[in-house]
């Protein structure tokens, strides 16, 4: 099946970006869901002008992994963001995906996720290809 993905970083050997090089914020629309109903996650993520970071464009793209909880479904669980022509850049890069909430969810609804990216720092800095965990929580609304 072609539309299958599979984890890039099962087992998390992809070293985390423990210095914060790449910023990321997550946002539901709505931000609160009914049980059953669709969310809409978008991730942003922004290199942290205080390390000069950039993205590194001559290797892999920008990738989130989303491991949905039982009962639920997302459109897809492997996502990538287009990158641009020049070798490296510095802009901020969005990914969003929808979530079937299961129609038993109550109160809060977690999701795994993590980014992959090739980033480096400072003008003549070090690249690396590093992992973030991404925590996602969906608020849910308590069906009537």
């Amino acid at each position: 099946d072609s539309t299958a993905s599979s984890s890039p970083d099962p087992d998390g050997r992809i070293p985390a970006d423990h210095q914060q090089l790449i910023d990321t914020f997550v946002a539901t629309v709505p931000t609160r869901v009914a049980a059953g109903s669709i969310a809409r996650v978008h991730v942003t993520f922004v290199p942290n002008q205080q390390k000069l970071a950039h993205w590194n464009n001559e290797a892999e793209p920008l990738r989130m992994w989303i491991d949905p909880p039982a009962g639920s479904r997302v459109e897809r669980q492997l996502l990538s963001a287009p990158q641009p022509p020049a070798p490296e850049s510095q802009e901020v890069r969005h990914l969003d995906v929808e979530i079937e909430v299961p129609k038993e969810a109550s109160e809060t609804l977690k999701l795994t996720a993590y980014a992959l990216y090739y980033v480096c720092e400072d003008i003549d800095g070090a690249c690396q290809f590093l992992r973030q965990d991404i925590p996602i929580e969906i608020a849910v609304a308590a069906s009537e």
